[in-house]
């Protein structure tokens, strides 16, 4: 059996606890365990700090996560019906760079999709993960 496997999480039943897990789960987590476990909990439950650790994490994790939480965007903010959009893929293929100045472009069309203001991403960015 994958080893990755048996480490998925347990989320806690307290909705502020689990906020607190998500948080760090989209700050640390990795594919098919904990990051993969996380995204299905974020579709259901996304309070201002997920959204927020969502928006961090366009910039703080590597490419290929960061494509993922640029379509978790778009589906908590309404513009998706499901959790990665595949209309919307080269967009959030533009994430999956070490390009910063590509990834604040990519984040600028992002925001504009959901009606979000940029200057706000900016502020949060510049915040670790907490």
């Amino acid at each position: 059996m994958d080893e990755r496997l048996t480490d998925l999480p347990q989320w806690s039943t307290d909705e502020t606890i689990r906020t607190g897990e998500l948080v760090n789960a989209l700050a640390t987590g990795t594919f098919y365990a904990t990051l993969t476990q996380a995204l299905d909990e974020v579709a259901l439950l996304h309070p201002p700090a997920i959204v927020d650790a969502l928006f961090r994490a366009l910039f703080a994790r590597d490419g290929e996560v960061a494509c993922h939480m640029a379509a978790m965007l778009v589906f908590v903010h309404g513009k998706a019906d499901s959790i990665f959009d595949w209309e919307l893929r080269p967009l959030f293929l533009r994430f999956n760079t070490e390009d910063s100045a590509e990834r604040w472009s990519a984040c600028e069309e992002l925001c504009l999709l959901i009606d979000v203001d940029v200057a706000h991403v900016r502020a949060l960015v510049s915040t670790p993960f907490t």
